[in-house]
């Protein structure tokens, strides 16, 4: 559209008839001259609707444009690109950014990009009264930041082990390799006994561990489990700790947890423009594409039994709990029966919900801005602190002999750090010591910051209102399913649930939070769900088949009565060992009756996964892998076994792998780690627990002797 050009005359200067508010002149005007004046306003009007003016524009003066009137103003605020120009070449301002340039080396370049823009347009604000210092302070406390949270990780010494998958795997390699040479030393100290040898080989690769900032397994005392179950134990966290692929997954976590924790510095999520509620947009892009990774497998995969039944992988994964609609019914059966059970027993409910103190919180209440009492911790931080208070008021309540029952549930604040909101039930005489305690172990931490009170809320259940359930039941719906939150709206947010839901999630698996968690159900989820599986014509069906009933009805309290009444346990058997020589149990029915106990099974069949339709296509990829654990060892009687290795002077007589697999039984005889088996059979170097170093050329292995 053709631009309309206007002088600078003014409305007054070209109509001086209008120009009185007397209104006498206009009286005096003839009827010609009034024709002529309306002819020229109608003229100005078109000229006016001419002008390229857009929605978006206009929007910029609009008070429902709140974004766009936002970036006028930034913009209003910051030097003309002349007068930028012309201060970046004075001393101060050079100064400045060399030194800046500097620190940014440090720090990985996402971050440094993000620190460098935002520092130009504070060192060119007008607004400030000192803007360079002002930018200077500012990056200054970033880096500082940054720079804390990777010493928080010091597994990583490089920007490029966050970012790049084959990286960080030559980093797990590495580390692995560190850790056998620790471990080798220590194979041959000069120590008497056999359990001291592995307690000393366990220690040097925890302090290992622990120099990288990596959890390493726990080794029990020798005095509580005695010396076999001791050095089986150990060997067992030996094995984890030099074991590439142990290293690979707590990389992972670290890296998930590190360049989270980085965006939370950064100020990139919380509330406001460019900033996502929760949990990183990254973080969410990873989940998303994750997802969906994950869902491509299981589309193409089915499962098939030993009498060829075929079902299909995305049918038995939507009629499990990790259908996040089943998982909230089954949340929602618990709780439900966890209140009645508590009813009848006396209980009233009340709802608390414990808050951390504002230095775990990067941003201030709303979400908007950031909060300078911001110490740098992390939600992991931050869900340790909680558990750390939870500890405490356990084990007060249990020195005070207070009976509770509890279900509690974990949700963050818009900047990703979390809150607990707890359902207690309790005898009404001990409400008031209960709320007390809570109150004083929630407020303990900086007792004296201002607004402590708001850490702690306690309200009671009201009955009128509604039932127990009810106040968890929006906490379930939007932290686990989709389907229940259409109408709900997000208070930390103003968003719609359905949009934040994501969001949530991604927060939970990126920071590996629990969400939720009861205490005094009586029956594990795990029996119920069993219970369920018991088919209609099992055997010994007369003596359970009212809590089979109850069980797949979802009454909770009727399935706890009868379960304890006919002494309902689950039935389980070995499933072998894994590669790490760990005994491994799972559950295959239950179990009724003390005196004469009844065994139901109800996983009778065996499946293993294949490429769905693979059996049609008459190929190699009709080749199955079974759903039973492969890592089992068995005795020359073909019992299964622990995996038990040589650790300094003295040699356990005990198989390291199946009997059948030649190249075990050989890496068996000379001692080479079962998880270096695979590198074997593709041709690599492997070394055993004495040092030796071996490899397989032309069928044959052979030995290249010792470093």
């Amino acid at each position: 559209m053709p631009q309309t050009q206007f002088n600078s005359v003014s409305s007054a200067e070209q109509y001086p008839l209008f120009s009185s508010d007397d209104g006498v002149n206009a009286g005096r005007v003839s009827a010609n001259h009034r024709w002529q004046a309306a002819d020229m306003i109608a003229s100005l009007e078109q000229q006016v609707d001419q002008l390229p003016t857009s929605r978006n524009q206009m929007s910029l003066f609009e008070a429902d444009e709140p974004k766009l009137t936002a970036a006028h103003v930034a913009a209003s605020q910051q030097r003309p690109a002349y007068q930028q120009t012309a201060l970046s070449q004075t001393r101060p301002y050079r100064d400045s950014t060399a030194w800046l340039e500097q620190q940014l080396v440090m720090i990985p370049q996402r971050f440094a990009a993000y620190v460098k823009q935002e520092w130009q347009r504070r060192a060119y604000s007008l607004t400030a009264k000192d803007p360079l210092r002002s930018a200077n302070i500012w990056a200054r406390q970033q880096i500082d930041f940054v720079q804390g949270v990777l010493k928080q990780y010091p597994v990583f010494t490089k920007a490029s082990q966050l970012r790049n998958e084959a990286v960080a795997d030559r980093l797990a390699l590495n580390l692995a390799t560190r850790a056998f040479e620790i471990f080798t030393h220590c194979a041959h100290s000069e120590l008497t006994g056999y359990a001291e040898n592995i307690e000393a080989a366990h220690q040097a690769l925890a302090a290992f561990c622990r120099t990288k900032g990596i959890r390493h397994p726990q080794l029990p005392d020798l005095l509580e489990v005695g010396e076999e179950l001791f050095i089986a134990k150990g060997e067992c966290q030996i094995q984890k700790m030099i074991c590439e692929d142990w290293w690979a997954r707590r990389i992972r976590e670290a890296r998930d947890l590190c360049n989270e924790h980085l965006q939370i510095v950064c100020g990139n999520v919380g509330n406001g423009s460019g900033r996502s509620p929760y949990a990183s947009k990254e973080a969410v892009r990873q989940f998303r594409s994750r997802r969906r990774a994950q869902n491509d497998w299981i589309n193409g995969q089915e499962l098939v039994s030993e009498d060829d039944e075929v079902i299909s992988l995305r049918d038995a994964v939507n009629a499990s709990v990790s259908n996040p609609e089943l998982r909230r019914i089954d949340l929602m059966v618990r709780a439900r029966g966890l209140q009645e059970l508590a009813e009848e027993d006396g209980m009233v409910g009340f709802m608390a919900t414990f808050t951390l103190p504002s230095k775990y919180h990067r941003m201030r209440a709303q979400g908007t801005k950031l909060n300078n009492k911001y110490n740098g911790a992390s939600p992991k931080d931050g869900q340790r602190a909680l558990n750390g208070v939870w500890a405490k008021i356990r084990a007060k309540l249990k020195r005070d002999e207070i009976e509770y029952r509890y279900f509690r549930g974990v949700e963050p604040h818009v900047d990703g750090t979390p809150h607990w909101h707890i359902l207690f039930f309790c005898h009404r005489e001990n409400a008031t010591a209960l709320r007390d305690i809570c109150r004083e172990y929630v407020s303990a931490e900086d007792a004296t910051d201002r607004g402590v009170e708001n850490r702690f809320d306690w309200k009671a259940i009201d009955p009128t209102k509604g039932s127990a359930v009810g106040y968890v039941a929006k906490y379930i719906a939007k932290n686990v399913s989709l389907s229940e939150v259409d109408n709900l709206i997000d208070d930390d947010t103003g968003r719609p649930a359905n949009e934040v839901v994501i969001n949530v999630r991604t927060w939970a698996t990126r920071n590996r939070i629990r969400q939720f968690s009861f205490g005094g159900l009586v029956m594990t989820a795990g029996l119920y769900r069993e219970t369920r599986r018991i088919a209609a014509d099992a055997n010994g069906l007369d003596r359970v088949g009212l809590v089979r009933a109850a069980a797949c009805s979802g009454d909770w309290k009727a399935f706890v009565k009868t379960a304890l009444a006919i002494g309902l346990k689950g039935l389980k058997e070995d499933n072998g060992c894994n590669k790490y020589g760990e005994a491994q149990t799972k559950m295959v029915g239950v179990q009724i009756g003390t005196e004469y106990p009844i065994n139901i099974r109800t996983r009778s069949k065996v499946w293993a996964f294949r490429a769905a339709g693979a059996a049609s296509k008459g190929s190699d990829s009709c080749r199955s892998r079974s759903t039973n654990n492969k890592c089992t060892e068995y005795d020359s009687e073909g019992r299964p076994r622990l995996v038990n290795h040589d650790i300094g002077h003295r040699v356990i007589d005990r198989p390291m792998a199946k009997p059948t697999d030649p190249l075990a039984a050989f890496a068996s005889a000379v001692r080479i780690p079962l998880h270096q088996l695979d590198d074997l059979r593709h041709g690599n170097t492997v070394m055993g627990f004495d040092g030796t170093r071996w490899r397989l050329e032309d069928g044959q292995v052979r030995e290249l002797g010792t470093l």
